[in-house]
């Protein structure tokens, strides 16, 4: 028989081909697994408000036994902080070994490791060829904003202390509110006579320049004082992002409220994107007398297309045509004896504030006096005054330093507090800056 020699070869060649195949697909791969944490977007978690998210493995083969997981994780401190790491609740705590954990709120790091001790008469490790739970991280909000929760420097090890490789999936927290409702503050020291009319206008406006997606309605209830102004005609003036002006919904004038609703078609999947302060609702009012109130905006609803809520920020507005302020000039400290003495040291605090506005305001001084140390050691708020419009005044406190007996500098702080139109006390400027605070040294000798 005759052989072929080139085709006897190309068969061997194939045989051996196929006989390594079958061993390297009998040696079992290393899957790239995964490790994740999940994405937070809820704008209901304002500060202060606790929560907790699952931290989970998967995707390993199912030949790769796990046995401990370590990790950093990574958030921003002002807008989260950390309240605890437990690793998996489902094993019994025996069967979960923390190697180490630490948590730093300054810097916004979770530092952890765990490893899980394999169950009496089971196989070594875990198996996390499907989801897994690692472990669930608590979290307390500081403030509005977004986050990272970023995993960082993980390791994770198999049974034979063989670091296996993973797919890393990190996550995000986002509070963000979806917008911001308000009324505006107007001081119109002209609209004084009985029947002066004036418009307010309610407006929608980003949170955080976080554009407002897809308005489809909103609703709220104006309150005020019946006494100084009344309601007696409203419109609705927004229109979505195809020009077509909102419906007016269910709405009223009362005796001290305005409540409007306004509304796009039904249907319409267009709705209105607000990218800058949009004007949405006008309301006319009639001046009854001289006086302040405040415009009280709630149960405010603002509505995306597909009917969900959107979770905003109310901002009240104001309306007054008496213009009462009051503002700070300067600050005096005279002294009887600028040396300690066996009788003590008294010393005269004294303010001088102007009524800069158009109508008799109650006006009080405070000041507040500081040791070389920056310690607090008196804090002084003076009676009220009568001051009229135009007017100067200068109101006095006496300091009694006779406990402190320490030589050096000292320093004072004196603001002016004014009774507001709308019955609050609030602090005057020094002048017409932003500045509320006037200051002076003074040095006892010893």
């Amino acid at each position: 028989m005759k052989k072929v020699r080139g085709k006897t070869k190309i068969l061997t060649m194939a045989l051996i081909v196929s006989m390594l195949s079958m061993i390297f697909a009998a040696t079992p791969a290393f899957a790239a697994g995964n490790l994740s944490l999940p994405t937070v977007v809820n704008p209901l978690y304002g500060p202060g408000t606790p929560f907790s998210i699952d931290m989970t493995a998967g995707g390993f083969g199912k030949t790769q036994l796990l046995k401990s997981f370590e990790f950093k994780i990574k958030y921003d401190a002002d807008i989260l902080t950390a309240t605890g790491i437990v690793p998996n609740k489902a094993r019994p705590e025996a069967l979960r070994n923390v190697l180490y954990e630490s948590i730093d709120n300054t810097a916004g790091v979770i530092t952890f490791g765990v490893e899980f001790v394999p169950y009496a008469g089971s196989l070594p490790g875990v198996n996390a060829s499907y989801t897994i739970l690692v472990a669930v991280l608590s979290f307390a909000v500081v403030a509005r904003g977004t986050s990272g929760i970023d995993l960082a420097d993980v390791v994770i090890k198999d049974t034979s202390d063989v670091i296996q490789p993973v797919i890393v999936n990190s996550g995000s927290f986002d509070n963000r509110l979806q917008g911001v409702m308000s009324a505006p503050h107007i001081v119109n020291t002209s609209l004084v006579n009985l029947g002066d009319e004036f418009d307010v206008y309610v407006s929608i406006s980003p949170w955080e320049h976080v554009p407002v997606n897809k308005l489809w309605g909103f609703q709220f209830v104006m309150s005020y004082d019946p006494n100084i102004i009344m309601a007696v005609e409203f419109s609705i003036t927004a229109v979505n992002d195809e020009g077509i002006a909102f419906m007016v919904g269910p709405s009223e004038l009362g005796a001290d409220y305005a409540a409007i609703t306004g509304n796009s078609y039904f249907g319409d999947p267009v709705g209105l994107t607000i990218h800058t302060a949009t004007p949405v609702a006008r309301i006319h009012f009639v001046v009854l007398a001289v006086g302040a109130t405040v415009l009280d905006l709630h149960d405010t609803v603002m509505a995306n297309v597909d009917g969900s809520s959107l979770v905003h920020e109310v901002e009240d507005g104001s309306f007054a045509n008496v213009n009462v302020v009051v503002q700070l000039n300067a600050i005096f400290v005279e002294s009887r004896k600028w040396s300690l003495s066996g009788n003590g040291n008294m010393f005269t605090l004294t303010e001088q504030f102007q009524n800069a506005g158009n109508a008799p305001a109650m006006a009080r001084a405070h000041f507040k006096v500081y040791d070389s140390l920056g310690v607090v050691i008196a804090d002084i708020t003076t009676d009220a005054v009568n001051t009229m419009p135009g007017t100067t005044v200068r109101v006095s406190a006496q300091l009694d330093l006779s406990g402190f007996d320490v030589p050096g500098s000292y320093v004072v702080e004196g603001t002016v507090e004014y009774y507001s139109a709308f019955g609050t006390w609030v602090t005057g400027t020094k002048g017409s800056g932003d500045k509320t605070t006037s200051v002076k040294t003074f040095t006892l000798l010893p």
